[in-house]
């Protein structure tokens, strides 16, 4: 029998738990596809999306082997119950590396709350907006997300119209960023991801957080350093 979790709360330091989740969606041909998305739950920093028509077990560790290689492993990994994260070998891979992976309740998705909170921004900013007939322009639309959509300027930008956004950035000299995601067409799935992991950077150094009170994960994380360090 699996344990049941601790209570959700904010771990004291990064790489205390992380927690990852999947998203699907449908190309505009009818074929399923997937988001891969991991957060450190400390500061909410997004650790990694990964976009594919099928992302098994093996896709997964290779997901969060590439994650480790700059950024440390975890103590604990939060994740549902689905086939993925029960399976053999994601378990021996987490007891290989000492990570203990923390089911959560079958029917509980509050239990991770901090990633479910990531795959409704995602939806609500992007990816329910359009019909996408490559996984290369999801990994694109991503980008353009990175680009201007969580913009500081915009932080409370549920108040502002479609109208509003385009005034705002073209008074800027700039294109509406709700309009980029059409403007490009990456030519190699590499390239793409390259585009995600520029967005990934773009949402922990530069989005502000309404949960975090209106500062980005590197915010808080160099925050809670001692001075010498954060210098």
């Amino acid at each position: 029998m699996r344990d049941t979790p601790a209570a959700l709360s904010v771990p004291e330091t990064r790489n205390q738990v992380w927690s990852m989740d999947f998203m699907h969606d449908a190309l505009g041909d009818g074929r399923s596809f997937r988001l891969f998305n991991v957060l450190d739950d400390f500061n909410r920093e997004a650790l990694a999306i990964e976009a594919d028509l099928s992302l098994p077990s093996a896709r997964v560790i290779r997901a969060l082997d590439q994650v480790i290689e700059w950024r440390g492993k975890p103590r604990v990994i939060r994740c549902d119950n689905g086939r993925e994260y029960v399976s053999g070998t994601l378990l021996q891979w987490a007891a290989q590396h000492q990570i203990r992976i923390e089911h959560i309740q079958p029917g509980k998705p509050q239990q991770n709350a901090y990633v479910e909170r990531f795959n409704r921004t995602v939806r609500y900013d992007w990816l329910a907006q359009h019909i996408f007939e490559s996984i290369t322009q999801v990994q694109d639309a991503a980008t353009r997300w990175r680009i201007g959509s969580w913009h500081p300027w915009l932080h409370d930008r549920s108040r502002m119209s479609r109208e509003a956004h385009v005034r705002f950035w073209e008074g800027a000299g700039l294109q509406c960023p709700a309009l980029l995601n059409y403007l490009h067409a990456y030519e190699s799935v590499s390239a793409a991801r390259y585009g995600i992991a520029r967005y990934m950077q773009f949402f922990n150094t530069r989005r502000p957080h309404s949960a975090l009170d209106r500062r980005t994960p590197d915010d808080v994380y160099f925050g809670s350093l001692p001075l010498a360090v954060a210098a």
